[in-house]
């Protein structure tokens, strides 16, 4: 609980934040931004998506070096 009241006293969860947040839950980002893509697409934009895999990219750390940092 320390944790939600010091981000929401020092103001650091936006909108988007769906962590920590109550009402909200890991099915609410993609509802957002799917919502979001089929109102563009009824106004006649494209859509672009890109997908990143951070889990690779640590996994090429070198844990000794993090763990001294």
């Amino acid at each position: 609980m320390f944790t939600f009241n010091y981000l929401t006293k020092n103001s650091l969860l936006t909108r988007h934040q769906s962590s920590f947040c109550s009402l909200y839950s890991m099915f609410t980002p993609p509802l957002e931004a799917t919502d979001i893509w089929a109102m563009n697409i009824d106004r006649g934009f494209v859509n672009a998506v890109v997908f990143i895999d951070l889990k690779k990219a640590f996994d090429t750390i070198d844990h000794d070096i993090l763990q001294r940092k």
